[in-house]
């Protein structure tokens, strides 16, 4: 098989293979980015469960603390100081005048205890600062609530940093900037990531109670390691501010008592973190790395809205391409490369059984030809013999008689002669010898004179190519012999053939030209294609193989020239240009 078709045949086999295999990789990416979507959402609404949970724990510590923060006590360090000592919960209380001024502890350093010295150091940043829990433009009356700003809440959800509203609504929460210790953690960058595509989730949802006014409320800062948190309550009528400092180990320890222990996680885990991405607490039978990244993750809300519920399930739970996926995959283009290799091996042979019966059948073809020359030839010779051996007074239809049977083999000779060439198209190389060009052309024309005559074509031969030259007589016979028959069989109603050679150096040209119907300028090349025929009613029933002159074309060219078509100088019949290559002898 030709190297072209092998690549045809390849196309057309690789072709629809690398299609279903586009399709079907398609197909089961887009599978597998729905189930993820799905796995997802399944799993951010089991975190919001969770963080409903922990924020009800959270509600319950500020009822509490709500309790304790009692104006009268600043006149009662003494039992401050014993609420310190017996809450669980409580690490300092404080309370603050209207300026600003400490009323408890006491701003004198020598009247304070060690552990209330130790309070000032540890929020020694939020008095420098300047900063007041409580600010009278805000002020709202205790029983009006404090309406939720859409807007605002979708802008928490997009970005993941709380607007000055949802601060108010997530109990004046203040958070401030990431530690350096938090901005070099790749495992608090991934948690933010993951957190702010999971955040949609909780988007149109209550981020603090409804009936809270803006005179309590959390306040978060950094200090040693990790977040502080601060429960205020601001009392109108006297002006003070009472807060307590909220021991942070107690409240994780109450956060993580009402966490599940080994079940809701199903094959993989829940990890709570604090600010900095360190795990608190974890349940389920996955055991995350610190660069695996979580499927869903949320943030908790205020006073730990710096911690987060993190969800990890194993690559087969998430929705990704598992291994058993793509070997299905692959095994399913397997398949169906299998079948397309047979179906293809199969036309193959079925295409090569076919080509094998035709190219029996050519080579039948050829041997009947050649059997047919021998007898042709004998026939033709004995015509000849004949015809010169009557008296040329005879008259009758002896001579006639003959001359058909002479004319008919000389027919039948060229058909057989344009098969064999056909068939053999590289058998037949020119094999040039000293000739005159003009005495060949008058052979042909004489062979073909009769016939010509009966058809009553007048013949008008201009000959100028005397200059003995090295051509191939056998090849020019052919040539002329093709395009002279054409005359005769198609051109025989203009009544006129004329003949003229040139010759130009090597070079030798010889035209034909006929004053019949012509060829249409869109049909003159494809008439030199084999097997191509005109059909309009001036040639109905004219016989013919449709490679007289696609043999002569090529015939020509392998003499080093070529054969084309154009028209009369008047527009008239066909006029054809044979020019050859004819070295000097």
């Amino acid at each position: 098989m030709k190297p072209r078709l092998i690549i045809i045949f390849l196309l057309l086999v690789l072709s629809p293979l690398a299609l279903l295999a586009w399709l079907g990789w398609r197909a089961t990416v887009d599978e597998q980015v729905r189930v993820q979507s799905t796995i997802s959402q399944a799993h951010t609404n089991q975190l919001v469960s969770l963080r409903s949970l922990i924020h009800e724990t959270i509600t319950e510590r500020e009822r509490e603390f709500g309790t304790l923060l009692d104006p009268d006590l600043s006149s009662r360090p003494g039992q401050i100081r014993d609420i310190v000592r017996s809450e669980r919960f409580v690490r300092q209380m404080f309370i603050t005048s209207g300026d600003g001024k400490f009323i408890h502890p006491p701003a004198d350093p020598l009247a304070c205890t060690q552990p209330e010295l130790d309070f000032f150091e540890r929020t020694k940043s939020i008095w420098s600062s300047g900063e007041k829990f409580f600010n009278p433009g805000n002020e709202a009356s205790p029983d009006v609530p404090i309406a939720t700003e859409p807007d605002e809440i979708q802008q928490k959800a997009q970005t993941g940093v709380p607007s000055p509203v949802q601060q108010r609504l997530d109990y004046s929460q203040q958070i401030e900037s990431p530690q350096p210790a938090q901005q070099g953690n790749s495992a608090w960058v991934i948690q933010q990531e993951v957190a702010q595509n999971t955040a949609q989730y909780y988007a149109s949802e209550t981020i603090a109670p409804p009936n809270f006014a803006t005179d309590q409320g959390w306040y978060t800062w950094f200090h040693g390691d990790g977040v502080q948190m601060i429960y205020w309550k601001h009392v109108p009528i006297s002006g003070l501010t009472v807060g307590v400092e909220v021991d942070r180990e107690a409240i994780m320890a109450e956060v993580i008592a009402k966490l599940p222990t080994d079940t809701g996680a199903g094959t993989g885990s829940i990890v709570l973190t604090d600010a900095s991405a360190r795990p608190i607490y974890q349940w389920g039978e996955l055991e995350p790395d610190e660069e695996d990244t979580p499927g869903a993750s949320i943030p908790l809300f205020a006073p730990l809205a710096m911690w987060h519920l993190n969800h990890y399930a194993p690559l087969a739970d998430t929705g990704k391409l598992s291994t058993g996926t793509v070997l299905g995959l692959v095994s399913g283009i397997i398949a169906a490369a299998v079948a397309l290799l047979a179906l293809a091996i199969y036309f193959y042979r079925e295409n090569s059984r076919e080509m094998r019966t035709a190219a029996e059948k050519v080579t039948f073809v050829n041997q009947v030809s050649h059997e047919l020359k021998t007898p042709l030839t004998n026939i033709r010779m004995y015509a000849e013999l004949a015809e010169d051996r009557l008296p040329e007074e005879d008259g009758g239809g002896a001579r006639r008689c003959l001359d058909i049977v002479v004319n008919e083999s000389q027919r039948l000779s060229r058909l057989i002669g344009n098969v064999l060439t056909f068939a053999k198209p590289k058998a037949q190389q020119p094999n040039p010898s000293p000739n005159v060009p003009d005495t060949l052309i008058l052979e042909t024309l004489d062979h073909f004179r009769p016939v010509l005559e009966a058809q009553r074509i007048e013949i008008e031969f201009d000959a100028d190519a005397k200059r003995e030259v090295r051509i191939d007589p056998d090849l020019l016979e052919q040539v002329l012999g093709n395009l002279l028959s054409n005359v005769e069989k198609y051109a025989a109603g203009g009544g006129r053939l004329d003949l003229s050679s040139s010759q130009d150096g090597e070079l030798t040209t010889i035209t034909v030209s006929d004053r019949g119907p012509g060829i249409p300028k869109n049909q003159r090349e494809k008439i030199f294609k084999p097997f191509h025929r005109l059909s309009n009613l001036n040639r109905d029933g004219v016989s013919g193989t449709g490679i007289g002159l696609t043999i002569a074309r090529e015939l020509a060219r392998k003499h080093g020239g070529d054969l084309t078509i154009g028209e009369n100088p008047d527009g008239s019949g066909c006029r054809f240009t044979l020019t050859l290559n004819t070295p000097s002898t």
